[in-house]
C-alpha cells in the first residue's frame, strides 16, 4: 500500500505566504481604486481631485484591504453628486412606469416579505395624537403596526392597486388610495406628517427625486415633517447590490448604460428587475434642501438612510 506525501509548511514558511497574499490582496486593491481615481478625475474639477487624493492619503487602504469597499463608494457618491452626465427624462418615465408594474406582479411575494417592524419602530416618536399623517408609498401598510396605539388621521396611498388591495384586505377600516408620488391628489398644506419608508430609492434621476420631495413639502402644513427612509450606499452587507450598482458604474462611465450613478437594477427572484437608487447622507441632504426642506436630523444604519425633515414658514 503507498501513502502520499505531503509537505508540511513550517511557520516561517506559513508566515511567508500569508504576508505574500496580504501584499497582493493590497496591491489588487489599490489597483482598483487607482482605476477609479483616473475615471473620477475625468468627470471631476482639478479641485475635487485634490480633496480625493487627500481623502486617500488618509485612509488606510495601503494596510488594510477591507478599507477599499468604502473608497469605492466614496469615489461613486463623487460622481453622484459632480458628474453632469444625468438619466434622460423619458428614461425615467419609463423606469417609474416599469416600477408599478413591477409592484403589482410581485405583490403578493413582496406583502409576505413586509411583516417586521424593527427599522420603522423607532420612527413613531415623531408622531403625536391628533396629527394628520400621510403613508405616502404605503405598500401592503405595515406602518400602521406601529401606530395602531396612536389618534391619527391616517391615510394611505401607492401606486400598485395591487398592494393597496392587499393592504386593504389586511387592514380593514383604513383609508388606502392608489396614485402616483409626483402628482399627489391632495390640496396644499393637507398633513402634519408624511411618512416616506424606502420609496425615494425608486424614483429615477435627481431632478425627479427632487420633483417628489417638493410635492410632498407642497402638502405639509408650515412646519409639517417628512420622515423618510432609503437605501444606503454602503450597505455592503448586500453584496449582489453593491456590485450591481458598481458594475453600473463602469458602464455609465463607459458610455452603455442609461442609469444614472448610484442605481442599479436588482432581481426580485427570477420575476422581475427593480430599480434602486442607492444614497449617501450627502447626496440625501442635498436634494432635501434643494427641495426647499429643513434638515432637522439624518442618520444612517448598515442598510438605511432615515431623514427628518421640515417644512419652513
Amino acid at each position: 500500500m503507498g501513502f502520499v506525501k505531503t509537505e508540511i509548511l513550517t511557520i516561517p514558511e506559513r508566515d511567508l505566504i500569508g504576508l505574500v497574499r496580504k501584499r497582493f490582496s493590497i496591491f489588487f486593491d489599490s489597483l482598483i481604486v487607482l482605476f477609479l481615481i483616473n475615471f473620477w478625475y475625468a468627470l471631476s474639477s482639478w479641485k475635487l481631485l485634490g480633496q480625493g487624493i487627500l481623502y486617500f492619503s488618509e485612509t488606510p487602504l495601503f494596510k488594510k484591504a477591507k478599507s477599499t469597499p468604502f473608497l469605492i463608494g466614496f469615489l461613486i457618491n463623487s460622481l453622484i453628486i459632480f458628474s453632469k452626465i444625468s438619466m434622460e427624462r423619458e428614461y425615467a418615465e419609463y423606469l417609474l412606469e416599469k416600477g408599478r408594474q413591477d409592484y403589482n406582479l410581485i405583490a403578493e411575494d413582496f406583502a409576505r416579505t413586509r411583516h417586521f417592524v424593527w427599522d420603522i419602530e423607532p420612527l413613531k416618536i415623531y408622531v403625536k395624537d391628533g396629527d394628520k399623517i400621510l403613508d405616502l408609498g404605503c405598500g401592503s401598510g405595515r406602518l400602521i403596526e406601529i401606530l395602531h396605539d396612536k389618534k391619527v388621521n391616517y391615510i394611505c396611498l401607492d401606486s400598485s392597486q395591487r398592494l393597496i388591495e392587499i393592504a386593504k384586505k389586511n387592514y380593514p377600516g383604513f383609508n388606502f388610495l392608489v396614485g402616483e408620488a409626483l402628482n399627489l391628489p391632495f390640496p396644499e398644506n393637507s398633513f402634519d406628517k408624511v411618512f416616506s419608508i424606502r420609496v425615494l430609492p425608486h424614483i429615477p434621476s435627481k431632478e425627479f427625486q427632487i420633483e417628489f420631495l417638493k410635492e410632498v413639502k407642497r402638502i405639509l402644513k408650515p412646519q409639517g415633517v417628512l420622515i423618510l427612509t432609503c437605501w444606503y450606499l454602503y450597505r455592503f452587507k448586500f453584496k449582489i447590490q453593491f456590485i450591481l450598482m458598481l458594475k453600473n458604474c463602469f458602464l455609465k462611465i463607459m458610455g452603455k448604460s442609461k442609469l444614472d450613478f448610484g442605481d442599479a437594477l436588482v432581481p426580485w427572484g427570477k420575476k422581475v428587475m427593480r430599480y434602486y437608487h442607492y444614497f449617501t447622507k450627502d447626496g440625501l441632504g442635498k436634494i432635501a434642501k434643494e427641495a426647499g426642506f429643513e434638515i432637522k436630523r439624518i442618520w444612517a444604519t448598515s442598510t438605511d438612510l432615515y431623514l427628518i425633515a421640515q417644512k419652513p414658514y
